[in-house]
């Protein structure tokens, strides 16, 4: 019986931590009407924001051309 507990209690852990430790989305508004999506937070510089999409590439631009960034639920 206990052993089933601590089998059950550990699948239990191992799936909420999979699930609180993936990465943000966020979408990333441009004043010229671009519209980028990040995984993960942007990185912002003096003048620069930095980020990754979703297909793995580093993404990089002048932070004034940034109009609104929104971070999504998951």
């Amino acid at each position: 019986m206990k052993r089933t507990l601590l089998v059950v209690l550990l699948g239990l852990m191992l799936l909420f931590s999979f699930g609180c430790g993936s990465p943000k989305h966020y979408t990333i508004y441009t004043t010229d009407g671009k519209q980028y999506s990040a995984l993960g937070a942007p990185k912002y510089s003096s003048d620069m924001v930095t980020f990754e999409d979703l297909d793995g590439r580093k993404v990089t631009f002048p932070k004034a051309q940034v109009e609104k960034v929104i971070e999504h639920a998951k």
